[in-house]
Protein backbone atom coordinates (compact mmCIF):
# COMPACT_ATOMS: atom_id res chain seq x y z
CA UNK A 1 0.00 0.00 0.00
CA UNK A 2 2.91 2.38 0.61
CA UNK A 3 3.86 2.16 -3.06
CA UNK A 4 0.24 2.59 -4.18
CA UNK A 5 -0.26 5.66 -1.96
CA UNK A 6 2.96 7.19 -3.25
CA UNK A 7 1.99 6.56 -6.87
CA UNK A 8 -1.49 8.02 -6.39
CA UNK A 9 -0.07 11.05 -4.64
CA UNK A 10 2.44 11.64 -7.42
CA UNK A 11 -0.18 11.31 -10.17
CA UNK A 12 -2.57 13.69 -8.41
CA UNK A 13 0.25 16.14 -7.73
CA UNK A 14 1.35 15.97 -11.38
CA UNK A 15 -2.23 16.59 -12.50
CA UNK A 16 -2.48 19.60 -10.19
CA UNK A 17 0.73 21.15 -11.54
CA UNK A 18 -0.55 20.64 -15.07
CA UNK A 19 -3.90 22.27 -14.29
CA UNK A 20 -2.28 25.37 -12.81
CA UNK A 21 0.14 25.44 -15.76
CA UNK A 22 3.41 25.09 -13.92
CA UNK A 23 6.49 24.18 -15.89
CA UNK A 24 7.83 20.92 -14.55
CA UNK A 25 7.18 19.50 -11.08
CA UNK A 26 8.57 21.50 -8.14
CA UNK A 27 10.14 19.23 -5.52
CA UNK A 28 8.34 20.88 -2.59
CA UNK A 29 5.03 22.60 -1.90
CA UNK A 30 7.09 25.69 -1.13
CA UNK A 31 8.39 25.50 -4.69
CA UNK A 32 4.81 25.27 -5.99
CA UNK A 33 3.83 28.29 -3.88
CA UNK A 34 6.71 30.38 -5.17
CA UNK A 35 6.05 29.42 -8.80
CA UNK A 36 2.34 30.22 -8.54
CA UNK A 37 3.07 33.50 -6.80
CA UNK A 38 5.45 34.53 -9.58
CA UNK A 39 2.78 33.70 -12.17
CA UNK A 40 0.09 35.73 -10.47
CA UNK A 41 1.71 38.91 -9.10
CA UNK A 42 1.98 40.71 -12.43
CA UNK A 43 4.98 42.77 -11.30
CA UNK A 44 8.73 42.49 -11.27
CA UNK A 45 9.65 40.19 -8.37
CA UNK A 46 12.88 41.93 -7.25
CA UNK A 47 11.06 45.28 -7.14
CA UNK A 48 8.57 43.95 -4.58
CA UNK A 49 11.25 42.48 -2.33
CA UNK A 50 13.87 45.21 -2.31
CA UNK A 51 16.29 43.41 -4.59
CA UNK A 52 18.27 44.22 -7.69
CA UNK A 53 20.10 42.08 -10.23
CA UNK A 54 23.87 42.40 -10.49
CA UNK A 55 26.13 40.96 -13.16
CA UNK A 56 29.64 39.62 -12.75
CA UNK A 57 32.19 38.65 -15.36
CA UNK A 58 33.88 35.34 -14.46
CA UNK A 59 36.94 34.09 -16.33
CA UNK A 60 36.97 30.38 -17.18
CA UNK A 61 40.57 29.18 -17.34
CA UNK A 62 39.64 26.01 -19.24
CA UNK A 63 37.87 27.79 -22.07
CA UNK A 64 39.87 31.00 -21.87
CA UNK A 65 36.65 32.99 -22.05
CA UNK A 66 34.63 35.22 -19.78
CA UNK A 67 31.08 34.37 -18.86
CA UNK A 68 28.43 36.53 -17.22
CA UNK A 69 26.60 35.38 -14.12
CA UNK A 70 23.62 37.14 -12.57
CA UNK A 71 22.56 37.22 -8.94
CA UNK A 72 20.00 38.99 -6.78
CA UNK A 73 21.18 41.23 -3.94
CA UNK A 74 19.43 43.65 -1.60
CA UNK A 75 19.30 47.26 -2.72
CA UNK A 76 21.51 49.65 -0.75
CA UNK A 77 18.57 51.39 0.96
CA UNK A 78 17.39 48.04 2.31
CA UNK A 79 20.81 46.89 3.50
CA UNK A 80 21.10 49.78 5.97
CA UNK A 81 18.66 48.24 8.48
CA UNK A 82 18.48 44.64 7.22
CA UNK A 83 20.69 43.03 9.90
CA UNK A 84 18.81 44.90 12.63
CA UNK A 85 15.47 43.61 11.34
CA UNK A 86 16.72 40.01 11.28
CA UNK A 87 17.18 40.21 15.05
CA UNK A 88 13.44 40.91 15.44
CA UNK A 89 12.49 37.75 13.55
CA UNK A 90 11.65 35.04 16.09
CA UNK A 91 9.06 32.79 14.44
CA UNK A 92 5.96 31.70 16.32
CA UNK A 93 5.35 31.83 20.05
CA UNK A 94 5.56 28.41 21.72
CA UNK A 95 4.92 28.54 25.47
CA UNK A 96 3.76 26.01 28.03
CA UNK A 97 2.18 27.43 31.21
CA UNK A 98 1.26 24.20 32.99
CA UNK A 99 3.07 20.95 33.75
CA UNK A 100 1.38 17.62 34.37
CA UNK A 101 -2.32 16.71 34.27
CA UNK A 102 -4.81 19.58 34.01
CA UNK A 103 -7.72 19.91 36.40
CA UNK A 104 -11.06 18.41 35.38
CA UNK A 105 -12.79 21.21 33.50
CA UNK A 106 -14.04 22.28 30.09
CA UNK A 107 -11.02 23.25 28.00
CA UNK A 108 -11.19 25.20 24.75
CA UNK A 109 -8.64 25.02 21.96
CA UNK A 110 -8.90 28.38 20.19
CA UNK A 111 -7.26 28.91 16.82
CA UNK A 112 -6.68 32.03 14.71
CA UNK A 113 -7.87 30.86 11.33
CA UNK A 114 -5.32 31.08 8.50
CA UNK A 115 -3.06 33.09 10.77
CA UNK A 116 0.08 33.63 8.68
CA UNK A 117 -1.74 33.94 5.37
CA UNK A 118 -4.05 36.51 6.98
CA UNK A 119 -1.12 38.49 8.39
CA UNK A 120 0.49 38.62 4.94
CA UNK A 121 -2.55 40.55 3.71
CA UNK A 122 -1.41 43.63 5.60
CA UNK A 123 1.95 43.98 3.88
CA UNK A 124 2.25 46.82 1.38
CA UNK A 125 5.18 47.75 -0.83
CA UNK A 126 7.97 49.44 1.10
CA UNK A 127 9.90 52.64 0.45
CA UNK A 128 13.30 51.60 1.78
CA UNK A 129 14.83 54.95 0.77
CA UNK A 130 12.65 56.74 3.36
CA UNK A 131 13.52 54.41 6.25
CA UNK A 132 14.09 56.43 9.39
CA UNK A 133 15.35 55.78 12.91
CA UNK A 134 13.18 56.70 15.88
CA UNK A 135 13.10 56.22 19.64
CA UNK A 136 9.63 57.78 19.93
CA UNK A 137 7.20 55.08 21.09
CA UNK A 138 4.29 56.81 19.35
CA UNK A 139 5.87 56.11 15.96
CA UNK A 140 5.31 52.38 16.56
CA UNK A 141 1.87 52.24 18.19
CA UNK A 142 0.05 51.61 14.90
CA UNK A 143 0.17 49.31 11.90
CA UNK A 144 3.63 50.16 10.55
CA UNK A 145 6.63 48.21 9.36
CA UNK A 146 8.51 49.02 12.55
CA UNK A 147 11.26 47.17 14.43
CA UNK A 148 12.88 48.04 17.75
CA UNK A 149 15.35 47.13 20.47
CA UNK A 150 13.49 48.07 23.61
CA UNK A 151 14.14 48.04 27.35
CA UNK A 152 10.95 46.95 29.09
CA UNK A 153 9.40 46.15 32.45
CA UNK A 154 5.95 44.74 33.17
CA UNK A 155 4.21 45.16 36.52
CA UNK A 156 4.81 42.44 39.09
CA UNK A 157 2.12 39.79 38.76
CA UNK A 158 1.63 40.21 34.99
CA UNK A 159 0.66 36.70 33.95
CA UNK A 160 1.58 36.76 30.28
CA UNK A 161 4.27 39.36 29.46
CA UNK A 162 4.44 39.64 25.69
CA UNK A 163 7.93 40.78 24.66
CA UNK A 164 10.31 38.04 23.44
CA UNK A 165 13.89 37.66 24.60
CA UNK A 166 16.05 35.15 22.73
CA UNK A 167 18.34 32.89 24.76
CA UNK A 168 21.00 30.44 23.61
CA UNK A 169 19.73 27.52 25.69
CA UNK A 170 15.96 27.98 26.02
CA UNK A 171 14.99 29.72 22.81
CA UNK A 172 12.40 32.48 23.28
CA UNK A 173 11.44 33.47 26.82
CA UNK A 174 8.98 36.12 27.96
CA UNK A 175 10.26 37.69 31.21
CA UNK A 176 8.76 40.55 33.23
CA UNK A 177 11.69 42.78 32.35
CA UNK A 178 14.66 42.82 30.04
CA UNK A 179 15.65 43.93 26.56
CA UNK A 180 13.75 42.72 23.52
CA UNK A 181 14.14 42.90 19.76
CA UNK A 182 10.56 43.03 18.54
CA UNK A 183 8.02 44.48 16.12
CA UNK A 184 5.66 47.44 16.33
CA UNK A 185 2.58 45.25 16.86
CA UNK A 186 4.15 43.70 19.96
CA UNK A 187 4.82 47.19 21.32
CA UNK A 188 1.12 48.00 20.89
CA UNK A 189 0.18 45.05 23.10
CA UNK A 190 2.93 45.74 25.66
CA UNK A 191 1.91 49.40 25.92
CA UNK A 192 -1.76 48.47 26.43
CA UNK A 193 -0.65 46.04 29.16
CA UNK A 194 0.94 48.96 31.01
CA UNK A 195 4.57 48.03 30.47
CA UNK A 196 7.30 50.62 30.91
CA UNK A 197 9.01 50.90 27.52
CA UNK A 198 12.24 52.66 26.56
CA UNK A 199 13.21 52.29 22.92
CA UNK A 200 16.98 52.06 22.59
CA UNK A 201 17.01 51.88 18.82
CA UNK A 202 14.40 51.42 16.14
CA UNK A 203 13.57 51.68 12.45
CA UNK A 204 10.35 52.45 10.59
CA UNK A 205 10.07 51.65 6.89
CA UNK A 206 7.23 53.71 5.35
CA UNK A 207 4.80 52.19 2.89
CA UNK A 208 5.63 53.10 -0.70
CA UNK A 209 2.01 52.81 -1.82
CA UNK A 210 -0.91 52.71 0.63
CA UNK A 211 -3.03 50.92 -1.97
CA UNK A 212 -0.66 48.25 -3.21
CA UNK A 213 -0.41 45.04 -1.24
CA UNK A 214 2.38 42.56 -1.91
CA UNK A 215 0.46 39.36 -1.15
CA UNK A 216 -3.22 40.23 -0.94
CA UNK A 217 -4.33 39.18 -4.43
CA UNK A 218 -2.48 35.88 -4.16
CA UNK A 219 -3.92 35.12 -0.71
CA UNK A 220 -7.40 35.89 -2.03
CA UNK A 221 -6.72 33.36 -4.78
CA UNK A 222 -5.66 30.77 -2.18
CA UNK A 223 -8.85 31.30 -0.15
CA UNK A 224 -11.03 31.17 -3.26
CA UNK A 225 -9.48 27.88 -4.36
CA UNK A 226 -9.79 26.38 -0.88
CA UNK A 227 -13.50 27.24 -0.76
CA UNK A 228 -14.03 25.93 -4.29
CA UNK A 229 -12.43 22.55 -3.63
CA UNK A 230 -13.96 22.22 -0.18
CA UNK A 231 -17.41 22.67 -1.71
CA UNK A 232 -16.52 20.04 -4.33
CA UNK A 233 -15.32 17.68 -1.55
CA UNK A 234 -11.87 17.53 -3.16
CA UNK A 235 -9.90 17.16 0.07
CA UNK A 236 -6.50 16.75 -1.59
CA UNK A 237 -6.70 19.96 -3.62
CA UNK A 238 -8.22 21.92 -0.72
CA UNK A 239 -5.43 20.90 1.67
CA UNK A 240 -2.80 21.45 -1.02
CA UNK A 241 -3.95 25.04 -1.55
CA UNK A 242 -3.89 25.56 2.22
CA UNK A 243 -0.27 24.40 2.36
CA UNK A 244 0.58 26.58 -0.65
CA UNK A 245 -0.60 29.64 1.26
CA UNK A 246 1.34 28.70 4.39
CA UNK A 247 4.45 27.70 2.44
CA UNK A 248 4.72 31.07 0.74
CA UNK A 249 5.32 32.60 4.16
CA UNK A 250 8.03 29.97 4.73
CA UNK A 251 9.85 31.19 1.64
CA UNK A 252 10.02 34.69 3.16
CA UNK A 253 11.96 33.36 6.13
CA UNK A 254 14.15 30.86 4.29
CA UNK A 255 17.82 31.45 5.00
CA UNK A 256 17.29 34.17 7.63
CA UNK A 257 18.66 31.97 10.41
CA UNK A 258 22.21 30.78 9.65
CA UNK A 259 21.77 27.46 11.51
CA UNK A 260 18.69 26.32 9.59
CA UNK A 261 19.31 23.26 7.41
CA UNK A 262 17.35 21.23 4.90
CA UNK A 263 17.78 17.78 3.38
CA UNK A 264 19.12 17.78 -0.17
CA UNK A 265 17.51 14.87 -2.03
CA UNK A 266 20.30 14.78 -4.60
CA UNK A 267 23.29 15.02 -2.26
CA UNK A 268 21.53 12.84 0.37
CA UNK A 269 22.57 14.96 3.32
CA UNK A 270 21.41 18.12 5.10
CA UNK A 271 22.98 21.46 4.28
CA UNK A 272 22.44 25.09 5.13
CA UNK A 273 19.34 26.50 3.47
CA UNK A 274 20.13 29.36 1.09
CA UNK A 275 17.78 32.36 0.80
CA UNK A 276 14.85 31.89 -1.57
CA UNK A 277 13.97 34.27 -4.40
CA UNK A 278 11.61 36.12 -2.04
CA UNK A 279 13.45 35.89 1.31
CA UNK A 280 12.71 39.13 3.13
CA UNK A 281 13.34 39.67 6.84
CA UNK A 282 11.03 42.70 6.94
CA UNK A 283 8.02 40.76 5.67
CA UNK A 284 8.82 37.63 7.71
CA UNK A 285 9.25 39.56 10.96
CA UNK A 286 6.06 41.59 10.37
CA UNK A 287 4.07 38.37 9.83
CA UNK A 288 5.27 36.47 12.89
CA UNK A 289 5.28 39.59 15.06
CA UNK A 290 1.62 40.20 14.27
CA UNK A 291 0.78 36.57 15.09
CA UNK A 292 2.59 36.75 18.45
CA UNK A 293 0.93 40.06 19.29
CA UNK A 294 -2.49 38.61 18.47
CA UNK A 295 -1.99 35.70 20.84
CA UNK A 296 -0.76 37.81 23.75
CA UNK A 297 -3.40 40.51 23.32
CA UNK A 298 -6.17 37.94 23.72
CA UNK A 299 -4.39 35.97 26.46
CA UNK A 300 -3.84 39.15 28.49
CA UNK A 301 -7.60 39.77 28.54
CA UNK A 302 -8.34 36.43 30.24
CA UNK A 303 -9.23 36.90 33.90
CA UNK A 304 -7.27 35.45 36.82
CA UNK A 305 -9.92 32.83 37.56
CA UNK A 306 -9.10 31.10 34.26
CA UNK A 307 -5.96 29.25 33.20
CA UNK A 308 -3.99 28.87 29.98
CA UNK A 309 -2.27 25.54 29.42
CA UNK A 310 -0.21 26.44 26.37
CA UNK A 311 0.06 28.69 23.33
CA UNK A 312 1.52 27.55 20.01
CA UNK A 313 1.93 29.91 17.02
CA UNK A 314 -1.71 30.70 16.26
CA UNK A 315 -3.76 29.16 19.07
CA UNK A 316 -4.01 28.58 22.80
CA UNK A 317 -5.62 26.08 25.16
CA UNK A 318 -7.67 27.58 28.02
CA UNK A 319 -10.70 26.97 30.20
CA UNK A 320 -11.95 30.52 29.54
CA UNK A 321 -15.10 30.57 27.40
CA UNK A 322 -15.10 32.85 24.38
CA UNK A 323 -17.36 35.32 26.18
CA UNK A 324 -14.54 35.96 28.67
CA UNK A 325 -11.92 36.84 26.04
CA UNK A 326 -11.56 40.36 24.66
CA UNK A 327 -11.66 40.15 20.87
CA UNK A 328 -11.89 43.85 20.01
CA UNK A 329 -8.35 44.98 20.85
CA UNK A 330 -6.38 46.89 18.17
CA UNK A 331 -4.45 43.81 17.01
CA UNK A 332 -7.54 41.57 16.96
CA UNK A 333 -9.42 44.21 14.96
CA UNK A 334 -6.52 44.53 12.52
CA UNK A 335 -6.33 40.76 12.08
CA UNK A 336 -10.11 40.57 11.54
CA UNK A 337 -9.89 43.28 8.88
CA UNK A 338 -7.14 41.42 7.00
CA UNK A 339 -9.06 38.14 7.24
CA UNK A 340 -12.30 39.55 5.82
CA UNK A 341 -10.45 41.27 2.98
CA UNK A 342 -8.77 37.97 2.13
CA UNK A 343 -12.22 36.38 1.94
CA UNK A 344 -13.48 39.05 -0.41
CA UNK A 345 -15.59 41.13 1.98
CA UNK A 346 -15.18 43.91 4.53
CA UNK A 347 -17.95 43.03 6.97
Amino acid sequence: MDAIITARYFNTYRQFCSEVRLRGLPYTIGGVALSLYKKNIGRDLPELFGQTTIKKEIFNEKTGKFRTIKSLVSIDDKIASEEFVKNTYHGGVNNCHQIGPTTVDTWYDYDAQSCYTTALNGIKTLDYARTYMSTDLNDYLKDVMGFVRVQFEFAEGTRYPCLPVRTDKYGLVYPLKGESWCTSHELVVASNMGATLEIKQGFVVPWADENHYVFREFMQLVRTKRKEYKAANNVFYEKLWKEIGNSLYGKLAQGLRSNKTGFDIFLQYSKKLPPSAITNGYYASYTTGLARALMFEQMASIGDKYEIVSVTTDGYLTNAPMSEIKLDGPISNLFREFFHVMNGNTS
